[in-house]
């Protein structure tokens, strides 16, 4: 069986979703979806399970999840049964977000901090964002003592580790650096590889402070 590409998917639920109902009705549920089957295990392997026969698997689906959910959802829950595909249905719902954001002009950015930002703050970092990405900017907040101060901002595939953890780290990789080898002579030719000269190699990890820092 050909595995159903989920950019594919949410491309065409997107566009049905356009022309039946509001788009972010269709998100919302399918983010309700995906945190109902993360948390009842039983449920999604139920839904998973090839074994059972798929008019099944749709019977449980529309008696748990029938009296919330629009029939464009249901109807891709349907077809995901139906290609014993329901593990994907995650990767969906985030392609799918993805697309309505970018139709709506919307910058999701994933702030962590080490206590809990007040709404000050949080609008204070939404309009530094705003200004350096334009859009309009929205904040999903997450708490980690972890990094003991600051902040890691991560928007799409760019991380801003501002964070006092990662200064430290940033900080340890350098002093671990060992310095260049200047003033060694060059070993004869063909008796090994010339001396490392010039400045040691950056750091792999993240190092840009966080936006409007």
């Amino acid at each position: 069986m050909t595995a159903l590409d989920p950019g594919t998917l949410a491309r065409a639920l997107l566009s049905i979703a356009r022309e039946r109902l509001d788009p972010q009705t269709v998100a919302d549920e399918l983010a309700q979806v995906t945190r109902i089957l993360a948390s009842v295990p039983l449920l999604k392997r139920t839904l998973a399970d090839a074994g059972i026969p798929a008019e099944e698997r749709r019977s449980v689906v529309s008696d748990a999840l029938g009296n919330f959910l629009s029939p464009v959802t249901l109807g891709l829950l349907d077809l995901l049964i139906d290609e014993n595909q329901v593990h994907t249905v995650g990767a969906v719902a985030d392609v799918y977000r993805r697309l309505l954001d970018e139709d709506r002009g919307v910058v999701r950015a994933r702030v962590t901090s080490a206590v809990e930002l007040s709404q000050v703050d949080v609008e204070a970092l939404r309009a530094g964002l705003a200004e350096k990405l334009g859009g309009h900017v929205v904040i999903e907040q997450q708490v980690d003592p972890g990094i003991l101060g600051g902040l890691i901002v991560q928007v799409g595939d760019t991380v801003f580790d501002g964070s006092i953890a990662g200064r430290l780290r940033r900080l340890r990789e350098e002093l671990e650096t060992p310095p260049p080898a200047n003033g060694e002579p060059s070993p004869a030719p063909g008796t090994g590889t010339a001396p490392a000269t010039g400045t040691p190699p950056a750091p792999t990890g993240p190092s840009a402070a966080p936006p409007g820092e």
